[in-house]
């Protein structure tokens, strides 16, 4: 990804996502797939965001080294994502950034927990979703 196309990129997604908070999951038609609803309660304006993740993802107690590949992100089970989406809920965003290799999406919450979404696939340069909802 270019610097400029990461610049705007991430410039969108902190205007989507901070402030916003983990508001509801969806187990998606497979394992593989996990939905997760942000919703800004501070906004005037339709604010909900869905974020389809279809690839590794991980919550880390606090900022970290981040993997380079999804080979080094721990599998979880749906039980232990769920526990994960759990401990995140209803937590506002305050920081995002992509990935500076690849473009990973690296949530950081208010708690100081950070949602961490593979973003390096070798078959696509990126693998996880985004779609603005409303």
């Amino acid at each position: 990804m270019k610097t400029e196309e990461q610049f705007l990129a991430e410039k969108v997604l902190k205007y989507l996502l901070i402030g916003s908070q983990v508001d509801g999951v969806k187990f998606g038609p497979n394992s593989g797939t996990t939905i997760l609803n942000f919703s800004n309660y501070s906004r005037k304006e339709e604010s909900d965001f869905v974020l389809s993740i279809e690839t590794a993802w991980t919550l880390y107690p606090k900022p970290t080294d981040y993997p380079s590949c999804e080979a080094e992100i721990p599998n979880l089970t749906e039980k232990e994502q769920f526990q994960h989406i759990w401990s995140m809920r209803r937590e506002k965003g305050v920081n995002v950034e992509l990935g500076s290799l690849s473009p990973h999406l690296i949530i950081h919450l208010e708690s100081n927990k950070v949602l961490f979404v593979n973003g390096r696939d070798p078959n696509y340069e990126c693998s996880g979703s985004l779609e603005k909802n409303g």
